[in-house]
């Protein structure tokens, strides 16, 4: 297929994708940004609440960029019982979002179309209805969805109603994921945890791993760190009731292990008011920042950056965050898949909670071996500066060069 015949991408992303104050924005953002070497113009359609644009660039991304906003509208509680679509894209679909998509595929009808998380899936038949044999659809996952939302329906124990719902979402997920492997040329996934579950899921033919890369800031040394400090932090966003099912989990585990070795335990990142307010007060030894400008500059004099999502999915780009601030990690076996780091010489990984807070307050006084995984972590990290790997998997398996 010739490149030059087809200079458009109509992406589908779930919001508008700066400021990226969550990793999953973050990532929304690199693929967009790679989408634009790719092409010669991308259209990205996506909500927002507080900006409009009807095919304006927007100063953090290339100039090849142009932006479609629309104000999502909500279901009422009996429209997201009688629909298969996901919650997460449930919360998107809308009247003027169908709008924006149609007039847009008018006016490119070569376009290819991106997907853009499973949140972007309400635009799914209206993107089959384009797709030809000049045009394809690229998926970009950001978790294997169904084995995430079985992992929450299992830790809802108390709440009868809340397992069936997410056992439901689970359901509505892998029926929208094997529709969209259907119609897509390519899918991407993140990790390639994410990549052999999505193959032993769907059998599908065209998944390539598009990681996410680091583009903040990078610190030279652990200098900042004092030696007898016990900070610890956890990172993230934590909006999503998987992301606050894991911080409360965490918590309680560490609240008697960190007292009694006197680790203090710092909470970056951003979430409502009211369930920051409920943190303080349930936990009033642990800091919790809320949103912040600098995450760097929380990181300055921590200790150790922790990893505790027992579910969730995807690549934490946390992760590389903790990496390139120079902040040794430590975290769950299966929470820190992504960045190839060996256990005991970059990173160290337990089974449980328990283990992990208590491997913490063991080695948070060894300075020496905190500072080689570290260093060790840096030096095997450098790959993901390089933005052009994603680039080339999209090019390659769009275009066939």
């Amino acid at each position: 297929m010739d490149n030059s015949q087809v200079k458009c991408c109509i992406v589908i992303s779930r919001v508008f994708p700066f400021p990226p104050m969550t990793g999953a924005i973050q990532y929304s953002a690199q693929i967009i940004k790679q989408l634009s070497t790719v092409f010669d113009r991308v259209e990205v359609i996506c909500s927002s609440t507080d900006k409009k644009y009807r095919g304006e660039s927007f100063v953090e991304f290339p100039p090849n960029v142009y932006f479609f906003t629309y104000r999502p509208s909500y279901l009422s509680l009996l429209g997201k019982v009688f629909t298969m679509q996901p919650l997460a894209a449930l919360k998107l679909d809308c009247a003027d979002g169908r709008g924006i998509i149609k007039d847009r595929l008018n006016v490119n009808p070569d376009s290819h179309v991106a997907i853009d998380h499973i949140g972007s899936s309400w635009s799914l038949r209206l993107l089959e209805a384009h797709l030809s044999g000049s045009n394809r659809m690229i998926y970009c996952t950001h978790n294997e969805e169904f084995s995430t939302r079985i992992s929450l329906a299992r830790s809802e124990t108390k709440n009868l109603f809340k397992y069936l719902a997410h056992q439901l979402d689970a359901f509505r997920a892998y029926l929208v994921d094997k529709r969209i492997f259907k119609s897509a040329s390519l899918v991407t996934c993140i990790s390639n945890d994410d990549l052999n579950k999505y193959s032993s899921l769907y059998k599908f033919r065209e998944l390539k791993l598009l990681t996410a890369i680091y583009e903040g800031p990078i610190k030279i040394d652990r200098k900042d760190v004092e030696k007898f400090s016990k900070k610890v932090a956890i990172v993230g966003s934590f909006f999503w009731e998987a992301k606050k099912n894991n911080l409360e989990k965490f918590l309680s585990c560490c609240e008697s292990i960190f007292f009694t070795e006197d680790v203090q335990l710092l909470v970056i990142g951003n979430m409502h008011s009211d369930y920051l307010a409920y943190l303080k007060k349930r936990w009033p030894t642990v800091t919790f920042t809320g949103r912040v400008e600098s995450i760097e500059k929380h990181l300055e004099t921590v200790k150790i950056g922790i990893v505790a999502e027992e579910f969730g999915g995807g690549f934490k780009l946390k992760l590389l965050q903790y990496v390139f601030q120079r902040v040794p990690i430590f975290g769950l076996h299966h929470a820190v898949q992504g960045l190839g780091l060996k256990v005991g010489e970059s990173i160290m990984t337990y089974a449980n909670m328990t283990e992990l807070c208590e491997g913490i307050s063991r080695e948070i006084v060894n300075e020496e071996f905190l500072n080689k995984l570290s260093s060790t972590a840096f030096a095997d990290c450098q790959k993901f500066l390089d933005a052009s790997i994603g680039v080339d998997v999209i090019r390659t398996s769009i275009f066939n060069d």
